[in-house]
């Protein structure tokens, strides 16, 4: 059974902030670090994983997630002819939070995820090439190649 609760790591968005509200701003501005954005990314990720092997009609799972601590996890799939799909998600010293993702031997071009912290909605802003984006949204963009027959020609 699938929880179909979002990983609730990061407030991405927000109703507007009304007088008596009790704001933890504190907890919501530590979990918009790199560390942070980071660790719910991870947990997005690790969710649609589960979310895509439990909906997999075939025998075993469709992806794996190999956690290799705190700067570093992929997600796997094994293709036909002993062929893979990988996509990897990278955290550097600078706070850069990088996803590569390759195709039997075709790399798509890489993205960097940036976040920064918008203290008048206590929310963490999620950006890719510029634009607003959700955890989900980071997560489908870098699976998606792996579960789509069309990225493997």
């Amino acid at each position: 059974m699938v929880t179909r609760m979002e990983p609730q790591a990061l407030k991405i968005t927000s109703r507007p902030i009304r007088d008596g509200d009790d704001v933890d701003w504190v907890t919501q501005r530590l979990r918009c670090s790199k560390k942070g954005v980071f660790n719910a990314l991870r947990e997005r990720v690790k969710l649609d994983v589960q979310r895509a092997n439990e909906a997999h009609n075939g025998e075993g799972n469709l992806l794996d997630l190999n956690d290799q601590g705190e700067t570093f996890f992929a997600v796997y799939r094994e293709l036909h002819y002993g062929q893979s799909a990988v996509a990897t998600f990278s955290l550097f010293g600078d706070g850069r939070i990088e996803a590569n993702t390759q195709v039997i031997n075709k790399a798509l071009p890489p993205f960097e995820v940036h976040h920064e912290w918008d203290d008048t909605t206590v929310t963490c802003r999620l950006t890719v090439d510029g634009q607003d984006l959700q955890l989900w949204q980071i997560s489908q963009r870098a699976l998606e190649p792996l579960m789509v027959q069309r990225e493997w020609a």
